[in-house]
């Protein structure tokens, strides 16, 4: 089995779509205080993506094609630019940039994000797992997302909808993570496999953490 498949599989199997939290959001369970708090607390995650594509890429062999350094190149400065999107998304909610800028997230989610840049400092080929196992769920998650927030949270503006649009059209950066992995000696399969456990293990954290702060009736199974 290619690598790249492998991943996929190991993600369907802790899909993030199945966490509590983006249920509630898919049945419209979540009040405004609760999205919000995802809002911020996510930022955090966010501002932290183009932090791991800058390991990916200081640990990248010279034997990387021209093509391959400008498209990782372009990649990394897009995930800078979906930080402002972040922040459109948050502004749709009635979050300030202040209250952005200062807010604190929550151990776990600082954990979490922590987890996910130590699986990309592990090395080239493992900071690409991480990332392919970070984003390849990304597309159906954010369909998800927005239907929710048209069907239920009568969120329908370009800025409630710009970041999860981005993302839906993600396939350019998953083709470019498949085209990679696909080409690692099997002496890294099982290494990028495990790193691509410990992301989606992290991104499930990560909305752990939201819950706990948020939805604490949730968080000790009280709902």
């Amino acid at each position: 089995m290619h690598l790249s498949s492998a991943i996929e599989d190991l993600v369907k199997t802790r899909s993030l779509l199945k966490h509590p939290f983006y249920q509630a959001w898919s049945k419209g369970e979540l009040t405004l205080k609760d999205l919000q708090g995802y809002a911020k607390e996510y930022y955090y995650a966010a501002k932290s993506v183009p932090v791991v594509m800058e390991t990916i890429r200081k640990n990248a062999p010279h034997t990387l094609t021209q093509i391959q350094r400008e498209t990782f190149a372009k990649n990394a400065r897009e995930e800078v630019e979906h930080i402002e999107l972040w922040e459109r998304f948050a502004s749709s909610l009635g979050i300030t940039q202040d209250e952005l800028n200062v807010y604190e997230p929550t151990q776990t989610v600082k954990d979490a994000v922590t987890l996910i840049v130590e699986q990309a400092e592990l090395g080239f080929e493992e900071g690409v797992a991480a990332m392919y196992a970070f984003e390849c769920e990304l597309p159906a998650i954010s369909e998800s997302k927005i239907s929710g927030l048209q069907k239920f949270y009568n969120l329908n503006s370009a800025d409630a909808h710009a970041y999860f649009n981005e993302h839906m059209a993600e396939e350019k950066h998953l083709c470019f993570w498949r085209a990679l992995l696909d080409h690692f000696g099997e002496e890294k399969y099982e290494d990028c496999l495990h790193t691509a456990r410990g992301t989606v293990a992290a991104q499930n954290i990560l909305l752990d953490g939201v819950i706990e702060r948020y939805m604490p009736a949730m968080s000790c199974g009280c709902a």
